[in-house]
């Protein structure tokens, strides 16, 4: 949600006042989730663009690069030749090339994400982490079966993300895998993790925990990897779930 309720809010505060780690992991850069939670933000722990880049504290702990040169070329060639709107986030921001349609431009604004504008993001090569290809109208599921989309190679994961996205990232770099950095670095066994989702991009860190939520409006395939349900947001389904553990 881009406005959490009071309801969160009370309750993450309550979590880290008593020093519990709080993750906000998702496909969304880091600019646009600390917007979420203004007046505590540099207390939360940020797992952005899918698992490519963890920040902790104001400063970046990792951070999973997409391809080399050669590489991320190739990968733009066919991005392109989709001819469909996309942006790629890179370690310092998201970029678009001058080339994207103002409607999908604006999009991005009214979504809270500060867009750069460039020429050729391929210039940024070593930067890039994530590539987000704009799946509408055909919506994500359908968009993923296009058969250029196989061209892309088996070095990197093409994931559906909860809105009209489909992602491309690394193969082994998912918000699964930023869950486990977490875990190790801070000592935390899957039984002190509780990780919620409601979409394929969060199912990997279902993998993490075992105390995996989805929200009950998820897609089937989501609910499946789920160990229990949650209410949606807009019924405060996290902070009632975590309202249980106190």
């Amino acid at each position: 949600s881009n406005t959490p309720s009071n309801r969160v809010r009370d309750i993450f505060k309550y979590y880290i006042d008593h020093g519990t780690k709080i993750a906000l992991a998702s496909g969304r850069p880091l600019a646009a989730l600390k917007n979420l939670f203004e007046d505590f933000s540099d207390n939360l722990i940020y797992i952005c663009a899918n698992g490519t880049k963890i920040v902790i504290g104001g400063e970046t702990v990792s951070v999973s690069p997409l391809a080399n040169k050669k590489e991320l070329a190739s990968i733009m060639e066919i991005v392109r030749s989709l001819k469909c709107d996309f942006m790629v986030d890179t370690i310092n921001c998201t970029m678009v090339e001058n080339t994207v349609s103002e409607e999908f431009y604006y999009l991005l604004k009214k979504s809270d994400i500060e867009v750069t504008r460039v020429n050729d993001v391929g210039d940024y090569w070593n930067q890039v982490l994530k590539i987000s290809l704009d799946s509408s109208p055909a919506g994500p599921f359908e968009f993923i079966k296009n058969p250029l989309l196989k061209e892309i190679g088996g070095n990197y994961t093409l994931i559906p993300t909860g809105g009209r996205f489909v992602d491309i990232i690394g193969k082994n770099v998912n918000k699964g895998t930023a869950v486990r950095t977490l875990q190790r670095l801070y000592d935390i066994k899957s039984n002190e993790t509780i990780v919620f989702g409601d979409a394929m991009n969060d199912v990997d860190m279902f993998d993490t925990s075992l105390n995996s939520y989805a929200v009950n409006t998820a897609v089937t395939s989501v609910l499946k990897r789920a160990k229990s349900t949650i209410l949606p947001p807009n019924e405060d389904g996290v902070a009632r779930c975590l309202a249980r553990f106190i």
